[in-house]
């Protein structure tokens, strides 16, 4: 039952360094980074919509310098996503009830 308290979760992540505190500033650090990335997301995915030009008197185009900078912001932000996978898989869960 002493496993439960708080007071004994310090000395389980402290003897295992692989895990990580979802209580630690690094850990509250890389979520707010996360949120950043997410906003990002959202508002550069209708942009994509934007990447087709109707030059005067020529079929749909291509714009090529809006299609390079979109793709490249929404892989950084594919990259946080990727990162944050594996952060989830390395922080450690406390229960509710502790």
């Amino acid at each position: 039952m002493s496993r439960v308290f708080s007071e004994d979760y310090e000395f389980l992540i402290g003897n295992n360094k692989r895990l990580l505190d979802p209580r630690s500033p690094a850990i509250q650090w890389w979520n707010k980074v996360l949120l950043a990335a997410s906003l990002v997301s959202l508002f550069l995915d209708p942009l994509f919509v934007y990447i087709l030009e109707t030059p005067a008197m020529e079929c749909i185009d291509i714009g090529t310098s809006l299609e390079v900078v979109l793709t490249t912001l929404r892989t950084l932000a594919d990259i946080f996503y990727g990162i944050q996978i594996y952060v989830c898989f390395r922080t450690a869960f406390v229960a509710p009830s502790s």
